[in-house]
C-alpha cells in the first residue's frame, strides 16, 4: 500500500511540475506578462464615441499608450474619456495621482504616460524619454476623479 502511495505521489509531483512549466512557457510565449492595460468606449459608455485606448508598452515608471479613434462624439466625452482612461492605468499600475505626457510619441496615435510621485518630479527622472521634450503636459488625475468616478 504505501509503495502504491509513493509512485501516486511521484506522478502527481511529476505531472505537477510539467504542467506548471507548460503553463508559464505559454504564457511567456504570448506575451501575457505583465498584461497590459486596453479599455474601449463601447465597453465603458453609453455615449456615441468609438475610442480605445491600449497600452503598447510598458516600462518601470510609464507607458506607452495607443489612442485610436474609430468615432470621436463631442471633443468633451473624448477627452475625459482618454483622461480616465489613464486615470484607470495609472491606478491599475498603483501609481500616484500625477503623470506627465508626451503625445505623439513615436507615431501620431502613441502618447508616453510617466507615473510621477509629486507634483515637483521631473518627469525625466521617470522616464528618461521625457529630458529633451519640450512638450510635455502634467496633470493632477484627483483632480478629475468625481467625473472619473461616475463614468461607466
Amino acid at each position: 500500500m504505501m509503495r502504491n502511495s509513493l509512485r501516486l505521489t511521484a506522478r502527481t509531483g511529476l505531472a505537477s511540475t510539467i504542467l506548471t512549466g507548460v503553463v508559464a512557457w505559454s504564457l511567456t510565449a504570448r506575451g501575457d506578462t505583465p498584461e497590459l492595460f486596453e479599455i474601449r468606449s463601447p465597453e465603458a459608455t453609453r455615449t456615441q464615441i468609438d475610442i480605445t485606448v491600449r497600452e503598447v508598452e510598458r516600462r518601470p515608471r510609464s507607458s506607452v499608450i495607443r489612442i485610436e479613434v474609430r468615432k470621436a462624439g463631442s471633443s468633451v466625452g473624448h477627452s475625459f474619456f482618454i483622461l480616465c482612461s489613464i486615470r484607470k492605468l495609472a491606478i491599475a499600475r498603483g501609481a500616484g495621482r500625477y503623470i506627465a505626457t508626451l503625445e505623439d510619441y513615436g507615431s501620431r496615435d502613441d502618447t508616453l504616460v510617466a507615473f510621477l510621485r509629486s507634483e515637483q518630479e521631473r518627469p525625466a527622472d521617470a522616464d528618461p524619454d521625457f529630458a529633451s521634450s519640450t512638450r510635455t503636459k502634467i496633470a493632477d488625475l484627483e483632480l478629475f476623479a468625481p467625473i472619473c468616478d461616475v463614468m461607466p
